[in-house]
């Protein structure tokens, strides 16, 4: 019997303990049986509630008070003479009421104290003699043969709960065993698939970092974006996996908000071929402007790839269902006690949710549905997942949506503040004077308007620039005339109207335009072009730049020493069953000037270390005979512990929650999980060796 169900019992026996000691104080008034005996009653019945509302004692402890208290108040209803023989019916009932506590103990000794009654009225009353009427003794004998029944039958229902209890138990146990072999079929069929795809992502990166025809690194372009949805959808199929079956984890850490945002943008959009990841979605002419609060705090405490992942999810979905228009993303933190709460807004202009849907968001269910999937290509699971994401950092999540409307979720989760300072400054806003120029009349839904123009009106009440937002060519013409202007913002198509116009400005200001990733300005143009989506933190960066220069000489000298430092070729050992893997690795590696060696099992690296010097090593968990852990722990040992302190970092596909966490405590220094990133290497990289990357 869980807690709640033994609390609810308890106030139950007290209840009918209570009914039955305030009808026998009536009794004992009406009849004249001496009120002293009130006193005593009221005070058991008081003492019973003190021992419940304080916990005193055990839950079986205190049960078993209540049944004596009860008992007692019995016993001075059976010792007033003809009483004995009404007091089996409250003996039947108090029986009934002990079998769902499934204590046999308890029952015996309820139905017991009838005898003690018997003997009590033989000793202390002359009820029970020689003189006593016979229907009195039948009237006995029927109430001894009805508590011997009402026990009985509880006995037996008290041991079908026992097997039911037991089959339960057995059934739990099952349940975790399978739940342990779910556990270890994930880990496997992570590892199984992304093996493939890492080999697909890695070898089409190294490509697109050669020399290759405009026509061939489109295709290669393709090759990778599919590789990566690939990657992506078998992903949300482990994500979904956990959070219906429980084991969906979070692992905590300091971690960069700015940064998380801005890889999870990267992630929606191909950052190279401006490609929607949806696959055949790519043709769709939508706008994506990502916003967000720059006094937003620096460091954060909290799961950041659950975060990106989130981020990720809602935003994909956004994109997805929305055919004209586009998607606004707005993320700004309000202060608590614990931190800050982390808000989202994603703003769409898509298809809507139907109420239905919006209820099973709510519920965790599943929202896929075939046909609209299928439109889209997609598995359906991002809503899903976002919300057990949400649900697991104990946030909340709301969606207003309303057919062919657009949607609107917002999303809020505590996270703690480690580092106060804003995320995104600009010294001496007072310099800049910007000048945005967006005509709202070519957008297909007016909305998209409304978002640049309230990322601007941000920029200028949060940072403090002065800025100013116009709809026509000839507004900004007046205003630029006036000399005053410092950077002047615009689109592709409006730069398209008077290309010369914005040329000739350039010379004179800074002049930049949001676009696609095809688009060119004119030949010997100094006008400068941020790619879309549009993110505030590109805008930023660009009015930095811009206005005190593209490198300051501090800069510069940092990435002097650093070449300099580099000039020391680093040799790397990477451990991998899998030869299409080393491949990858080997290719990502040597592209960031390492001298690197292979092997394809734990035995040979361990006999390679025993001879050589690295100076970084990754090595595959999964492999034969001799894992990355043991192969690990043995190279710690080998060269008199020369590798003691060196970098081993683990090499794996194992995309479980928890695996990270789990390969440290074994004694690896860092993770990187498969596919492998170009990115996601020189961080680990430049974290661990001179230089980092060339």
């Amino acid at each position: 019997m869980d807690k709640e169900h033994q609390i609810s019992f308890h106030i139950m026996l007290l209840t009918v303990f209570t009914g039955l000691s305030l009808l026998l104080i009536l009794i004992i008034l009406i009849s004249d049986w001496g009120h002293l005996a009130i006193l005593p009653i009221s005070g058991g019945l008081l003492l019973c509630w003190i021992f419940h509302f304080l916990k005193i004692g055990s839950d079986e402890q205190r049960l078993y008070l209540y049944v004596v208290m009860e008992l007692l108040v019995l016993g001075y209803y059976a010792l007033q003479g003809s009483t004995i023989t009404d007091v089996p019916i409250l003996l039947c009932i108090l029986i009934i009421l002990l079998s769902k506590k499934n204590d046999k103990r308890l029952i015996y000794m309820v139905a017991a104290s009838y005898l003690v009654y018997l003997l009590g009225n033989i000793i202390f009353t002359d009820y029970i003699g020689p003189h006593t009427e016979q229907i009195v003794f039948s009237r006995i004998l029927l109430g001894v043969v009805c508590l011997i029944t009402a026990c009985s039958i509880s006995v037996s229902f008290i041991h079908q709960y026992e097997n039911v209890d037991q089959e339960l138990a057995e059934t739990m146990e099952k349940l975790r065993a399978s739940q342990k072999e779910n556990e270890l079929f994930l880990a496997n069929m992570s590892h199984e698939l992304r093996t493939p795809i890492n080999a697909v992502n890695g070898i089409s990166e190294m490509l697109l970092n050669g020399k290759l025809s405009p026509k061939e690194k489109r295709g290669i372009g393709v090759i990778r974006s599919a590789g990566r949805r690939l990657f992506r959808q078998v992903s949300d199929v482990l994500d979904y996996s956990e959070i219906e079956t429980g084991h969906f984890s979070l692992a905590c850490d300091e971690y960069e908000p700015v940064s998380v945002i801005h890889d999870a943008v990267n992630i929606v959009c191909d950052s190279e071929t401006g490609i929607l990841l949806q696959g055949q979605r790519r043709d769709k002419k939508i706008d994506i402007a990502i916003d967000l609060k720059p006094s937003l705090p620096k460091v954060l405490y909290g799961d950041a790839d659950r975060l990106k992942k989130l981020i990720v999810a809602l935003l994909d979905n956004a994109v997805k269902f929305t055919d004209a228009g586009g998607v606004f993303l707005y993320i700004w933190d309000r202060e608590e006690k614990y931190g800050v709460n982390l808000n989202m807004d994603f703003w769409d202009t898509g298809c809507g949710i139907p109420k239905e849907k919006q209820k099973q968001l709510f519920e965790g269910s599943y929202l896929g549905d075939n046909s609209a999937e299928r439109k889209t290509g997609v598995l359906g699971l991002g809503l899903s997942i976002a919300h057990g994401i949400v649900t697991a950092m104990h946030g909340f999540i709301t969606i207003e949506s309303m057919p062919n409307e657009g949607t609107h979720v917002h999303v809020s989760v505590p996270q703690e503040v480690r580092s106060s300072e804003s995320s995104l400054t600009l010294e001496h806003p007072e310099r800049y004077h910007v000048l945005c120029y967006f005509n709202r009349e070519k957008y297909v839904r007016s909305e998209m308007g409304s978002y640049f123009h309230t990322m601007i009106e941000h920029l200028r009440t949060e940072l403090g620039i002065d800025a100013a937002t116009v709809d026509s060519l000839q507004e900004a013409k007046e205003l630029c005339a006036s000399g005053v202007i410092t950077h002047l913002y615009t689109a592709e198509w409006e730069y398209a109207v008077e290309p010369e116009y914005f040329d000739q400005m350039a010379k004179k200001i800074s002049v930049c335009v949001f676009a696609d990733k095809n688009f060119r300005t004119n030949a010997g143009s100094l006008v400068d072009v941020l790619y879309k989506p549009i993110f505030v933190l590109a805008t930023i960066n660009h009015l930095r730049d811009t206005l005190t220069g593209t490198l300051k000489s501090s800069e510069l000298e940092k990435k002097e020493n650093a070449n300099e430092e580099a000039e020391k070729v680093c040799r790397a050992l990477v451990v991998d069953d899998e030869e299409m893997n080393l491949v990858v690795a080997r290719g990502h590696l040597e592209n960031a000037g390492l001298q690197v060696e292979v092997c394809d099992s734990g035995e040979m690296a361990v006999e390679k270390c025993s001879v050589a010097a690295y100076d970084i090593i990754f090595m595959d968990y999964m492999m034969p005979k001799m894992n990355g852990t043991k192969a690990m722990k043995k190279i710690r040992q080998v060269r008199n512990g020369f590798y003691k302190d060196k970098p081993i970092v683990v090499f794996t596909a194992n995309a479980v929650s928890g695996a990270k966490e789990g390969f440290l405590e074994e004694g690896f220094d860092d993770f990187i999980s498969k596919p492998i990133e170009s990115k996601k290497l020189a961080k680990i990289l430049e974290k661990y060796l001179p230089g980092g990357t060339k």
